[in-house]
């Protein structure tokens, strides 16, 4: 019956499959239907042909076909497992049980709550005090900023709470496996004659199913119960949250609007009234003291932690202070280092502020005054043991500014004191920057670091300097406070912050020198040989990142970092108009950043092989530079990839465009690829090396480099010879120093007829073993090579392992065996002719004797 089905569906399949005209026109060709009937017949004899086993065909064993097997999960058990199977569900819930039991996640969050709920509180009234047709953007950033530890928190709470109720979901689903299979038992052996025993059993079980799912459903409503608590405040915070954006959208639009009276106005001066002073002094004091004992409340151990930390770092720049005085040998750069350490409270202040950046991440903006001071003076006291004294005026200048800043920012709920402060501030910047330019321009010499403020980056900072604090002066006296305090906050952050970082950046300089003049630093090569370089390449990327955290806030101060950030964004989504290619602007900077960083890593891995590694394991010239190479080959082309992935290129596409790139290099580009081929080749199989001397028809040199097109060769001459790399393949070429050094020395030397040649040859052999270049082993010897026109010819063969100064060796014997031959009087001879002149018979031309002279002969 099975194989008669079987076939019944192949051809009903067959029939709806093959409805194009041309497999029908094949089906009812005799080929067609006899190749249908034998798929049939195979189908309709295949059960009887290859028999199958019981459980293959779904039989019983008594013959009968049995039902298809229930899932696992609801599958009886049987009465024989009941006894065991029941102890271990048992077993398996209380281990389910223990896994969800109460870990104090729960009631620490519930304890939370009411305290996050009246901090809610508090900033929501304070939020809508603040958010009115007075705040400022300062406010409104503070107001934001107060609300991150609480978001914090919650975010925390939330990620506590979904690990614990997932865990309880992952428990409730293994008591669910558990009580359908037991409930599946039951009404299996319902109307079966099984004894109390076992119905004894499954009610225990359903007790202890029933127990367990009761403390996981106790555990999952009070688990979904505080999720909806903790996202409720959420909701809250966001959307205050989002109703202090919108206000400062609104803030930041009306900047160029007057926002309150000019400075000239009696409404300015009517507030200032010895009752309204003190009333806003008392409130100042109450406001900064609460803030204190909130702070203490919250942060106390915290505290602790940073005073201990502050002592530890300030008595560590102590015992360095003396290490460098002591160790260190004098050099400009250790020099500043001295400078940097001579004032050792100052440097351990500056440390503690980085580490209190880190401490007191969530309580910044209460700490801001305290950070600032930690960082400013500090900062300046270093600057004036490093810098020189032309220096100290803007120092001084910064200090002042510091102070009216910082004064002005705690009194700023006293708009008028505020505002006066403010008005001295900008005229006093405007003053020193008048002064100072110029004292500079009328300055004819300056040294070394003080050339800066004579350059054009100095006298466009000075002018800048006195541009801004002129505009927030007169936007200030004319009403535009706003504006004023926009630009007049950014100066002064720009000013205090430029000497922060340069200070910092001058401190993380000398410790790094520190650091490159102890162990393990000075014992690498690429440090000893290179500390100038790799301290002035750490200098130059210190002073980029610093330098981009100094822009971007100053951009963020001015109010202009979100829609510079939003043109960029712009700017980089925009795709380029390319058929069926989607690439961005981004995608472009991305990719080059990529390539040009593996560029980067290749020559940053080479630079240590070659200071480093190569010189311990004492490689060769040659074969290091063809690891290098290839390294640098690899890291290219996996650069490469990486850099079309980061374009967005489907695979598919990649592959097809990579095939037909190169069928064009096959075609348009075959001699760049062989050359690029063979000079693999030449890093890999080594015939020719960097150092080698090669000899290819009239090219004979040092190989200087191998490329990845052409290689070059330097002659003797001194020429450079550019050589292609698949001649260095396909063409004979000899390498003289590709095992070893070593050369051959032949002199041919020639002694007169009448010499003794045993003499001959033991002076040439004593005289070639006396040179100091020549090699003992192999030994050099001497050879009597025949008899020549004029001479007895004779050769000396020797070897020296100083290839490159081979010639000078040579010519070293050569003049040893010409002293060794005169002193022993043998004679160099040279070619000599008889010439006999003869007169033929008949021969009366003009040289023929005379009647009284007799024949002559010449030699």
């Amino acid at each position: 019956m099975l194989g008669l089905k079987g076939a019944s569906c192949v051809l009903n399949l067959y029939n709806k499959l093959m409805i194009r005209r041309e497999m029908s026109r094949n089906l009812h060709t005799p080929l067609g239907r006899g190749a249908l009937l034998g798929l049939a017949l195979l189908l309709l004899i295949a059960p009887y042909a290859y028999p199958q086993s019981p459980t293959q065909t779904g039989a019983a064993p008594g013959g009968k076909i049995a039902e298809s097997p229930a899932p696992k999960r609801g599958k009886p058990i049987r009465i024989s497992d009941i006894g065991p199977e029941s102890e271990r569900t048992k077993g398996s819930l209380n281990e389910v049980l223990l896994s969800i039991q109460p870990d104090g996640t729960f009631e620490a969050i519930i304890v939370g709550l009411p305290d996050i709920r009246s901090h809610i509180e508090v900033t929501s009234k304070r939020s809508e005090q603040i958010q009115g047709p007075t705040a400022s953007v300062s406010d409104l950033d503070r107001l934001a900023r107060d609300w991150d530890p609480i978001l914090t928190k919650l975010t925390r709470f939330e990620e506590r709470l979904d690990q614990r109720v997932r865990r309880v979901d992952e428990a409730m689903v293994k008591i669910g496996e558990k009580r359908e299979r037991w409930t599946a038992t039951r009404r299996a052996l319902e109307g079966q004659q099984v004894s109390g025993e076992v119905i004894l059993q499954i009610d225990e079980v359903d007790e202890a199913i029933r127990d367990a799912v009761e403390k996981a459903n106790t555990q999952q409503a009070a688990g979904v119960r505080l999720q909806s608590d903790v996202a409720k405040l959420e909701q809250q915070v966001e959307e205050d949250l989002a109703r202090i954006a919108l206000a400062r959208q609104i803030v930041v639009s009306h900047v160029f609007m007057p926002d309150s009276p000019p400075a000239w106005s009696s409404e300015v001066w009517r507030t200032l009234t010895g009752k309204e002073i003190g009333n806003n002094l008392e409130a100042l004091r109450n406001h900064y003291i609460e803030a204190q004992n909130k702070f203490l409340a919250a942060e106390g151990q915290k505290s602790l932690l940073f005073f201990f930390l502050t002592v530890a770092l300030i008595f560590a720049m102590f015992a360095l202070r003396k290490w460098v005085n002591d160790q260190l040998r004098l050099e400009e750069d250790v020099e500043a280092l001295r400078g940097i350490f001579s004032r050792p409270i100052s440097l351990g202040i500056l440390l503690s502020f980085v580490a209190a950046l880190g401490i007191f991440s969530g309580s910044l903006r209460t700490l801001e005054h305290l950070l600032s001071a930690m960082a400013v003076l500090p900062a300046v006291l270093i600057l004036r043991q490093i810098l020189d004294r032309p220096f100290y005026p803007a120092l001084n200048i910064t200090l002042a500014i510091y102070f009216l800043e910082s004064t002005r920012a705690i009194f700023i709920g006293f708009p008028v004191f505020s505002r006066v402060l403010f008005l001295l501030e900008m005229g006093f910047l405007m003053v020193c920057a008048i002064v100072w330019i110029r004292s500079t321009s009328e300055r004819n010499s300056a040294k070394a670091e003080s050339q800066v403020m004579n350059s054009f980056i100095g006298q466009l900072s000075l002018k800048s300097i006195l541009v801004a604090s002129g505009v927030a002066l007169v936007a200030n006296a004319a009403g535009y406070t706003f504006l004023s305090r926009l630009v007049g906050s950014a100066l002064a952050f720009a000013i205090n912050g430029s000497v922060v970082l340069y200070g910092s950046s001058r401190v993380l300089a000398g410790l790094a020198s520190l650091a490159m003049s102890a162990r393990p630093l000075n014992r690498l090569g690429m440090v000893r040989r290179n500390r100038s370089l790799l301290l002035g390449r750490f200098r130059l990327a210190t002073m980029v990142v610093f330098g981009w955290f100094w822009v971007r806030a100053v951009l963020i101060r001015l109010e202009l970092w979100p829609s510079l950030l939003h043109f960029w964004e712009t700017l980089f989504s925009t795709e380029l108009p390319l058929p069926q290619i989607s690439i961005t602007l981004g995608d472009l900077l991305a990719s080059g950043l990529v390539f040009y960083g593996s560029l980067l890593f290749s020559r940053f891995l080479r630079f240590s092989l070659d200071e480093d590694i190569y010189p311990r394991l004492q490689v060769r010239t040659g074969r290091s530079s063809a690891i290098s190479t290839l390294l640098q080959y690899i890291i290219l082309i996996f650069g490469f990839a990486f850099a079309a992935a980061a374009l967005g290129f489907d695979a598919n596409r990649f592959t097809l465009l990579a095939g037909a790139f190169g069928v064009g290099i096959g075609f348009g580009l075959q001699t760049i690829v062989n050359n690029f081929i063979s000079g693999i080749i030449l890093l890999t199989e080594q015939p020719v090396q960097v150092g080698d001397t090669i000899e290819m028809g009239p090219v004979f040199g040092e190989v200087q480099r191998i490329g990845i097109r052409s290689s070059t060769v330097r002659s003797f001459q001194g020429a450079e010879i550019i050589v292609p790399n698949a001649d260095l393949i396909s063409q004979q070429v000899t390498n003289w120093t590709l095992s070893d050094r070593k050369r051959r020395i032949e002199i041919p030397v020639g002694v007169a007829y009448g010499s003794d040649p045993n003499q001959v040859l033991e002076l040439l052999a004593e005289v070639t073993k006396n040179t100091a270049e020549i090699m003992p082993s192999p030994e050099p010897y001497t050879l009597f090579t025949g008899f020549g026109d004029s001479s007895l010819n004779f050769e000396v063969r020797a070897w020296t392992d100083n290839f490159d100064q081979f010639l000078r060796v040579k010519s070293a014997v050569s003049v040893g065996i010409s002293q060794a031959l005169a002193e022993a009087g043998i004679t160099i001879p040279f070619p000599q002719r008889d010439l006999h002149v003869r007169t033929l018979p008949g021969d009366k031309t003009a040289g023929a004797p005379g009647p009284d002279e007799p024949p002559s002969s010449a030699s």
